[in-house]
């Protein structure tokens, strides 16, 4: 084997294990990309929230609960912000836990959390 067949190899291998890697999303993932995105873009993007938690002076707490009936086995649905639909299998249970985004009173998204 040549050593521009290894290289063009080596090449291949390396493109194709990132693309492999860019095409994981992990909850993590999805709750950051939508810190400095604002409240509205959230609403119209996972829909009204669970609860709203006044955080005084420093705006609110937005909380997701997932639905833990969910008889007819539909996947939890989330967004990354500006991304198209990410589907999330239900047997994970990283993806049944409660999610809080932490919203200042301008609207901006500044933090999160899920437990």
């Amino acid at each position: 084997m040549g050593i521009r067949s290894r290289t063009m190899k080596w090449k291949t291998t390396l493109l194709l294990t990132t693309l492999a890697f860019a095409a994981c999303t992990t909850p993590a993932m999805i709750m950051k990309s939508w810190v400095g995105h604002k409240e509205s873009e959230l609403y119209r993007q996972w829909g009204p929230p669970s609860k709203v938690i006044d955080n005084g002076g420093n705006g609110k707490i937005v909380v997701y609960i997932p639905d833990m009936n969910n008889k007819d086995g539909m996947k939890q649905r989330y967004r990354n912000a500006g991304q198209p639909v990410e589907y999330l299998s239900p047997r994970n249970n990283e993806y049944k836990r409660i999610k809080s985004f932490y919203i200042t009173p301008l609207g901006n998204i500044y933090a999160w959390k899920w437990e």
